[in-house]
């Protein structure tokens, strides 16, 4: 929601109630939340000027914390089955590419294929 002044992600209950923020607004905007198969945590895309990065979030609140990766990442998708896995995509060397990536940094796989790659999902 822009609703705090800049993009940040905010929950509420489905049946309607008070939004509440999760992450702070600030020179940034944050995008693409994924829940993770517990419901437990957010993943999200924080774009900072030319830096584009995961962060991870509790949904009861808290510090976001940020996947130490080796390029700009993009639209993180959880895994269904895998709270420590998220497909994302990464920019290297001018090229997007789906990733398959740990919450603790570790690339697993890189799908490649011909021009640039935008917005992985997972097939239950």
């Amino acid at each position: 929601s822009y609703r705090s002044g800049n993009p940040s992600i905010w929950v509420m209950n489905a049946d309607g109630g008070e939004p509440r923020q999760l992450t702070a607004s600030g020179d940034w905007g944050d995008y693409f939340p994924s829940w993770s198969p517990a419901g437990d945590t957010l993943a999200f895309q924080r774009l900072d000027g030319s830096t584009a990065r995961i962060g991870l979030v509790a949904v009861s609140g808290g510090t976001p914390r940020f996947i130490a990766l080796p390029a700009k990442a993009f639209a993180p998708a959880f895994s269904p089955q895998r709270r420590d896995v998220l497909a994302i995509v990464m920019e290297i060397d001018g090229e997007r590419d789906v990733h398959v990536v740990g919450t603790s940094g570790a690339v697993l796989a890189r799908v490649r294929r011909p021009g640039n790659d935008a917005l992985p999902s997972w097939i239950r």
